[in-house]
């Protein structure tokens, strides 16, 4: 039986990956490890799962760190989730976060299983605080410069990535929604902030049970 070559084998890899996020299953934790990061934040954007309430929930934003020459990489995803609370004769729903880590790395050839771990605001106020200073580091610091105008960018590319992602981003006063996704290397607004809330976050992970894995949306 002919075996595939390297890149058409990590192809295939992905392609099952694909397949297995589409049932609503947990993303696999031993891929090859050259698309090993790739897998992992592409399923960490998109893993459902069901809330106290009953309802399906996705991540809403998330963020993620990767160490270049370690080849080291944490993926965070954060999520709303609501659930029913007794009030007297009467009930009402309330929010809450949770959020989803995954750490692993590009370089192991061993298939050590990327390590998840889950934290709840029920718990942890360190991730509320977190989540709702999210884009106050960035949003008056960003901007979009044309080439050859406005103050250079002569930080060098550096050894350690940072990347946000956020599906509730919006033009601010427009009313209008937009995607957000942007990579910034340490020392950076975005760098400050993650790294800034780490400690604070870090006694949270493990602290709770993982939520039920949903299946996937009809």
């Amino acid at each position: 039986m002919r075996r595939l070559a390297g890149p058409a084998r990590w192809a295939c890899a992905l392609l099952l990956f694909g397949a297995l996020t589409a049932t609503g299953a947990e993303p696999p934790r031993n891929p090859p490890p050259a698309v090993r990061f790739g897998v992992a934040d592409s399923a960490s954007r998109t893993l459902a799962v069901t809330d106290e309430a009953g309802a399906r929930q996705v991540p809403f934003a998330g963020f993620s760190v990767r160490q270049i020459p370690a080849r080291e990489w944490t993926i965070v995803t954060f999520y709303v989730m609501y659930r029913e609370v007794a009030e007297g004769d009467a009930r009402r729903r309330e929010s809450y976060w949770i959020a989803r880590r995954a750490t692993g790395n590009d370089a192991d050839r061993t298939h050590t299983p990327v390590t998840i771990d889950w934290a709840s605001s029920g718990k942890c106020p360190a991730l509320d605080g977190m989540i709702r200073t999210m884009g106050e580091e960035i949003s008056d610091r960003l901007e979009i410069a044309v080439p050859g105008e406005g103050d250079p960018s002569e930080i060098p590319v550096g050894v350690i990535r940072y990347a946000l992602w956020s599906g509730e981003a919006r033009f601010r006063g427009t009313g209008y929604g937009a995607v957000l996704h942007l990579t910034a290397d340490a020392g950076s607004p975005l760098a400050l902030w993650v790294d800034g809330n780490a400690s604070a976050l870090a006694p949270c992970w493990g602290d709770v049970d993982p939520p039920a894995i949903a299946s996937a949306a009809r």
